[in-house]
């Protein structure tokens, strides 16, 4: 557009559409499911600077037209892409500013807002809001487009909090949900100014006082006095995401939630709540209320059964247990070519108390039929795409499995109530499988006469090639099988990978964890000159079966200089972990021996 026009954005929607429709489509890439219109400040008293106060109409219909493109053909039939025609706050404030009157800025609202609709947005957002009198102005005009257009859309309004702990204006956060609580607001959040650090507080607030859904955008933040933004993609990544009653653990991704603990953080012999894994396939349940919950047992069972959790406290017998749970996938970050699905490192496995009813218990007084060959499990979790009836995930196991006298229905984690991220009010546990096997917000176990056919049953889901395959080779899914019972394997907790050692220090006590799926492990063994000799670490018996076994041992180094410190697990049946991956094309089973670096000076 020239020069005249520089800081314009908005103006790029006519002038420069391919550039918009890229950040549009790499937003959508990356996984968004709301773009915004790139009509931040398409209002005609932020175009008058300009001289477009005359185009501002035209530029948010073409703003909302282009988006509303783009999000349709990167949506599928299963997931939807939504437009939000973006309200900035514009370059005035009633209250601080002035240079504008409440009915001037909701005329120019009014002229933006109907642009977007007549342009297809699918919803209105008022955000980077700084001043209620200014948010108020912007629902007045709102509601004229509204009154213009003979039709309406979701609305949701989103503040902007100053590093002084108000907007702008001067209200906190609670006089600014106050001043909006009577209008029927898709969200209300806040956006922008401090970065997600500083936003915490503020948020937690507005949740405990807002009956609307609580949005956080904790973007790049506001410039500093030279005009840069401190909040970098590089500062955001590494800023840890808030997940309430957990600490320490990694976010590979918030949509399913999925998340792995460091291996320095499980040094417990029994794997604290905070510090357990998280492993979602689609959206838990937003009512996870014990007293009303309930489990149904049917399909081939001679007496159907459906039990609140009381029933399962009284009728049958309870039972602690520690249990080792690991994700197939653990490990999946360090194929190579890659494998698709969430890079776990090291951290998808845990190994907490469980309390709870044995399974066996409950299909004796279900009464297994003769003719049950597989169990179905289902859980309250919703898929991604919202679709009803779509499951985000089914698993079951052959009858023999389900019957085993190993496996739990828990209605308590660590003596508390199971955390809602790991499965509240009810989980189940078949132990020593894939923990994709024990499901989460348990409601319902049915008995087939059939191998189990739901998602993520059939394909290549939690399948390996019939045979060893090399890297990167394409396997027929149809002949793919099956994983059964988890591998031999082992994890170092303590020291930490990376530790540098006191001048003169030459002794290192070293501990962790190993498991085995089905079966014990009978051996660990260290090595601390890559793999020419083996220490025999001490390692204890499990706590009862399919608990982790924890080994210690104190190493000696022999000189100054880099080392690295191997373990090695055997398991009962004589089989070691190998020090390479083997390969398969969904990144399952990486049972390869972890290693920890330590520098001695």
């Amino acid at each position: 557009g020239g020069p005249e026009y520089e800081g314009c954005n908005e103006y790029l929607t006519v002038t420069r559409p391919d550039v918009i429709e890229d950040i549009h489509r790499s937003y959508l890439k990356a996984g968004a499911d709301i773009i915004e219109t790139n009509s931040f400040g398409s209002t005609p008293v932020v175009l008058a600077e300009y001289g477009l106060a005359h185009e501002a109409r035209r530029l948010n219909q073409e703003s909302a037209t282009l988006a509303r493109r783009v999000a349709e053909e990167e949506s599928t039939p299963g997931r939807t892409r939504f437009v939000a025609g973006s309200m900035g706050p514009t370059t005035k404030t009633i209250s601080v500013t002035g240079g504008i009157t409440f009915d001037e800025l909701a005329a120019d609202y009014h002229i933006q807002a109907a642009g977007l609709i007549e342009g297809g947005a699918d919803l209105l957002l008022l955000e980077t809001s700084q001043d209620t009198l200014n948010v108020k102005a912007g629902l007045e005009g709102i509601d004229r487009a509204f009154a213009e257009l003979g039709r309406e859309i979701p609305v949701a309004v989103q503040g902007t909090v100053e590093p002084m702990g108000t907007l702008l204006a001067g209200q906190d956060v609670e006089a600014f949900y106050t001043s909006l609580s009577h209008r029927d607001l898709l969200w209300i959040g806040l956006n922008c100014a401090t970065g997600p650090t500083f936003m915490t507080d503020h948020i937690r607030s507005l949740a405990a006082l807002s009956k609307f859904p609580v949005a956080c955008v904790p973007n790049a933040g506001m410039p500093d006095e030279d005009g840069n933004y401190n909040e970098t993609p590089e500062a955001m990544a590494a800023t840890e995401m808030m997940i309430k009653g957990k600490n320490g653990l990694t976010v590979l991704n918030d949509r399913p939630v999925n998340a792995e603990t460091p291996p320095h953080n499980l040094d417990d012999d029994v794997t604290p709540t905070a510090r357990h894994f998280i492993r979602n396939n689609g959206i838990p349940p937003g009512d996870m209320n014990a007293d009303t919950w309930t489990l149904t047992i049917d399909g081939f069972v001679d007496n159907p059964l459906k039990l609140s959790i009381a029933d399962l406290k009284s009728k049958f017998e309870v039972i602690t247990r520690k249990i080792c749970i690991e994700c197939g996938g653990n490990g999946r970050a360090f194929f190579d070519p890659k494998a698709k699905g969430n890079q776990w490192s090291l951290g998808a496995v845990a190994c907490a108390e469980w309390t709870g009813v044995r399974l066996i218990d409950v299909l004796k007084a279900a009464g297994v039929k003769k003719e049950a060959i597989y169990t179905a499990h289902y859980g309250a979790d919703t898929h991604l795409s919202g679709k009803p009836g779509k499951l985000p995930i089914s698993r079951g196991v052959p009858i023999k499995k389900g019957m085993d006298s190993n496996n739990l229905i828990a209605f308590a984690m660590n003596g508390e109530a199971i955390h809602p991220m790991n499965g509240a009010p009810l989980r189940l546990h078949i132990p020593g499988w894939p923990g994709s096997f024990s499901h989460k917000w348990f409601n319902r176990m049915q008995l087939r006469d059939v191998v189990h056919d739901g998602t993520k049953m059939t394909g290549a889901a939690y399948r390996l090639p019939p045979h060893p395959v090399a890297a990167g080779t394409k396997v027929d899914k149809k002949t793919m099988v099956f994983i059964e019972s988890m591998v031999v394997k082992s994890l170092i907790t303590s020291p930490e990978s990376g530790i540098k050692l006191p001048k003169g220090e030459r002794s290192v006590r070293v501990h962790g964890h190993a498991w085995a799926g089905d079966n014990s492990v009978s051996s660990l063994h260290l090595s601390i000159d890559f793999g020419v000799t083996w220490i025999h670490a001490k390692l204890d018996s499990p706590a009862n079966r399919y608990a982790w076994q924890n080994f210690s041992q104190t190493v000696k180094l022999p000189q100054k200089g880099y080392y690295e410190i191997w373990a090695r697990a055997t398991d009962d049946q004589g089989r070691t972990q190998p020090f390479a991956i083997a390969w398969n094309p969904k990144g399952y089973m990486n049972n390869s021996m972890h290693r920890i670096s330590v520098y001695a000076s």
